[in-house]
C-alpha cells in the first residue's frame, strides 16, 4: 500500500513502459490485504487521475507501440470488475471504453471485460444490438462475442426477448461450420447455455432435437467441449426429454467422463428418464445402467449412482444401505483416513439418514478440524441443518458437550449461523431452540438436584439437633 502512495504521490512518469510497470504494481497492491476503503481509493487513482487508467486506453488504442500495456490494461479491468464491488460506480466508463474501436487482439480483451460487467449489471447490455450484429457477421473475435451476447441472454433476459430466435439461428449457423476450432465450439455452446436459461422452452422442438443429436454425437466427442456440453445437460436435460430418453449413448458417454465433473449432467438426465418412460423401461435402464456402478471403486461413479437409486424409486434399487458399511466407513474416519472420496460418501450418508448415520455426523462434529475444508460445511452444518429432528437434536446436544470440554467447536458453532437462505434461516432457528430446550433441561435439573440436596441437609440438620 505505501508503494502505490509513493507512486500516485510523484509525477506519473510517460510512455507505454512506465505504465506496464505501473500496472503490475496496481495489480499485486489490489492482491495484498487491503481494508474495503484502501481498496476503493487504489481502484480511484488507477482509474482515474493521477493514473488516469481508462483516459490512457482510449487515447493510445491507435498506437501500436501501446497495444500489449493497453490489453494489459484492459484485462486488469476485468479483473477489478469480477472481484471487487466497489468498481460498480465505474461500470458506466468502463463499458463506454470496451465498446470503441480497437484493433482484434485489444477488442477481445474488452470484450471479455464487457462480459465481467454484463454478468453484474444491464450496464454491460448497453447496444446489446451491435453486439447480435457483430456476432452475425463475424470475422474476428467470434469467441468473446459469442459468450457476450449468452451472457446478456442470461443475465439480462427482458434485454433480448425480441431478438431470441436470430440469437439461436445465429448460434445454429455459426455451429455448422467445420473449421471452428474447439474453443469457438465451446464458446457457442456456453452462449447457448445462456440462452436456454429464460428463453430454452420458447424455442422449436424440432430445432432443438436436431441440436442434440449435433451435442450427442459430435460436441461430447470433442474434449474441449465436453464441459459446456455437462453445463447443458446438468440444467436443461429436460428440453431435449424425448431424445435423452432413447439415447442410452449419450448416458453411456457422461458415465465414462465421470472424472470430468459429469454427475449432475448425469443425475438430471435420469431425473427426466425416470419422468419419462414407463416402470418397466425404467427398470431395465436402471438395472443395466445403474447398479452395476453402486460397485465401482471410483467414489463419484459410485455416489452418483447410490444417488439416482434414491430418487428413482424402483423394486431393483432394495435397501441402499446394502451399498454401504457405514460403521466401516465411520472407523476409518476416526482413525484419521480422510480422503476426499471419503468425504463425498460420509455427506451422502449423512443426506439420505442411512442406518448409523447419526453416529457419523458426531464423528463428523468431533473431528471437524479433520474433514476437507471444501467438505466441512456440506457435511456438519448441511448435516445438522437438513436432519430430522431427532437426529438434530442429538447432535445438537452432542455439540453442546463437546463445546464445554473444547473451544475447536466455536467454528461449528459460527458456520451453523453463517447462512443466507431463507430456508437455512429457518432451519439455524431449530438449533437455537434445541439449544434453549437443552440448556432448560439443564437447569431444571440443576435446581432439582440442588432441592433434593437442600433437602437432604435439612434433615441432616434436623437429626442433630434431635
Amino acid at each position: 500500500m505505501e508503494r502505490w502512495e509513493t507512486i500516485v504521490s510523484q509525477r506519473i512518469e510517460p510512455g507505454y513502459r512506465a505504465f506496464e510497470k505501473l500496472l503490475q504494481t496496481a495489480s499485486a497492491v489490489l492482491k495484498s490485504d487491503l481494508a474495503p476503503f484502501e481498496t476503493e481509493w487504489v481502484i480511484d487513482t488507477l482509474l482515474y487521475k493521477p493514473v488516469d487508467l481508462l483516459r490512457t486506453v482510449s487515447e493510445r488504442r491507435g498506437e501500436e507501440v501501446w497495444l500489449k500495456a493497453l490489453g494489459d490494461a484492459v484485462k486488469l479491468l476485468a479483473e477489478i470488475v469480477a472481484e471487487w464491488s466497489y468498481a460498480e460506480k465505474y461500470y458506466e466508463d468502463i463499458t463506454n471504453l470496451c465498446l470503441l474501436s480497437y484493433d482484434a487482439e485489444l477488442r477481445k480483451h474488452a470484450l471479455n471485460c464487457l462480459i465481467c460487467v454484463t454478468k453484474r449489471s444491464e450496464i454491460g447490455a448497453k447496444n446489446y444490438s451491435r453486439h447480435i450484429t457483430s456476432l452475425e457477421q463475424a470475422t474476428q473475435c467470434k469467441t468473446p462475442l459469442a459468450l457476450l451476447v449468452g451472457a446478456i441472454c442470461e443475465h439480462h433476459p427482458s434485454v433480448m426477448c425480441n431478438d431470441i430466435n436470430k440469437i439461436w439461428r445465429t448460434y445454429l449457423n455459426m455451429l455448422e461450420n467445420n473449421k471452428n476450432t474447439d474453443t469457438l465450439t465451446k464458446a457457442i455452446l456456453e452462449g447457448i447455455c445462456g440462452l436456454f436459461k429464460h428463453f430454452g422452452e420458447d424455442l422449436p422442438t424440432a430445432e432443438l432435437n436436431n441440436f442434440y443429436d449435433s451435442l450427442s454425437c459430435v460436441y461430447m466427442k470433442k474434449n474441449g467441449c465436453r464441459s459446456a456440453c455437462f453445463k447443458i445437460l446438468e440444467p436443461y436435460a429436460g428440453l431435449f426429454r424425448e431424445r435423452v430418453s432413447m439415447d442410452k449413448s449419450i448416458r453411456d458417454q457422461l458415465w465414462e467422463c465421470i472424472g470430468e465433473e459429469s454427475d449432475r449432467a448425469i443425475l438430471n438426465i435420469y431425473r427426466v428418464v425416470s419422468k419419462h418412460v414407463d416402470k418397466r423401461a425404467l427398470e431395465k435402464i436402471i438395472s443395466i445402467e445403474v447398479l452395476p456402478h453402486t460397485q465401482a471403486t471410483h467414489t463419484k461413479a459410485k455416489l452418483t449412482a447410490l444417488r439416482i437409486l434414491a430418487f428413482v424409486n424402483t423394486s431393483c434399487s432394495g435397501d441402499l444401505s446394502q451399498y454401504v458399511d457405514v460403521q466401516t466407513l465411520e472407523n476409518e474416519f476416526r482413525r484419521d483416513k480422510v480422503t476426499h472420496g471419503n468425504a463425498d460418501m460420509i455427506q451422502w450418508c449423512i443426506e439420505s439418514n442411512l442406518p448409523n448415520s447419526e453416529r457419523l455426523l458426531q464423528a463428523a462434529i468431533l473431528l471437524y478440524d479433520k474433514l476437507p475444508p471444501t467438505k466441512r460445511k456440506a457435511i456438519v452444518v448441511n448435516g445438522i441443518l437438513d436432519s430430522t429432528r431427532d437426529v438434530r437434536q442429538a447432535a445438537v446436544h452432542y455439540l453442546i458437550n463437546q463445546s464445554c470440554s473444547s473451544d475447536a467447536s466455536l467454528q461449528i458453532w459460527r458456520d451453523l449461523y453463517d447462512v443466507t437462505s431463507d430456508d437455512a434461516i429457518v432451519k439455524s432457528q431449530a438449533v437455537t431452540r434445541e439449544f434453549a430446550g437443552y440448556l432448560a433441561t439443564a437447569v431444571a435439573l440443576f435446581l432439582e438436584e440442588r432441592r433434593e440436596y437442600e433437602v437432604g441437609e435439612g434433615k441432616i440438620l434436623l437429626k442433630e439437633r434431635k
